[in-house]
């Protein structure tokens, strides 16, 4: 496949777009286990409709310290596409490593 077709943030910003609010440790490992992404999927249009993704409950998670989709775009996206509840954590991009016991609360207790 060309290389054109898949991308990845430099190395360089790493920490401060996905990690800002993790440890060293959580840096460095989630670091490693970054990988190319590809391009496809961010210009291909959706087709939902309301029988099928119109149906499945949907739930949003703001992480308020989020430097890669911000807080103020992360409530702009709930607007466009409403979902059945919200939560907030303050939490960087990636409360999975951050923030685990907090999220997985949330998670645990949905439904």
């Amino acid at each position: 496949m060309n290389r054109e077709s898949w991308h990845i943030p430099k190395k360089e910003v790493y920490k401060e777009a996905f990690y800002n609010d993790c440890s060293e440790e959580d840096v460095f490992l989630g670091s490693s286990l970054l990988t190319k992404e590809p391009n496809a999927p961010v210009g291909t249009p959706l087709a939902l409709s309301d029988n099928n993704y119109g149906k499945v409950k949907k739930v949003y998670i703001h992480t308020t310290l989020d430097r890669t989709i911000t807080y103020e775009l992360q409530k702009k996206m709930v607007q466009r596409i409403p979902v059945d509840n919200t939560f907030e954590l303050e939490a960087g991009h990636s409360p999975f490593l951050s923030q685990p016991k907090q999220l997985a609360d949330i998670l645990l207790n949905l439904y």
